[in-house]
């Protein structure tokens, strides 16, 4: 088994930062789910990214998941009463 650190539980750290303390933890993989604080696009963000990819491995770690997020807009809250409830019976 393996574990990994998630940049989200610290969104003012470095991509540095994530990686010296994961491998100072004694992690195996970084999850990235924030860089600089912010949520990753992967088409904006691509270089960020391989940039941190790069750095994680300088420091013996994979990136073993990259998280993006989605937001609902313009939605009024009664139109998610029917998504809610198929994924109540999944």
């Amino acid at each position: 088994m393996k574990y990994a650190f998630s940049t989200l539980a610290c969104p003012a750290w470095s991509i540095e930062q994530v990686a010296e303390a994961a491998t100072r933890m004694g992690y195996d993989d970084v999850e990235l789910r924030l860089l600089d604080g912010k949520v990753i696009d992967p088409v904006t963000d691509h270089l960020k990214v391989i940039r941190a990819t790069a750095i994680c491995r300088d420091h013996g770690l994979e990136v073993c998941a990259l998280d993006t997020s989605f937001f609902f807009r313009f939605m009024p809250c009664d139109n998610f009463k029917p998504i809610i409830q198929q994924f109540g019976r999944a």
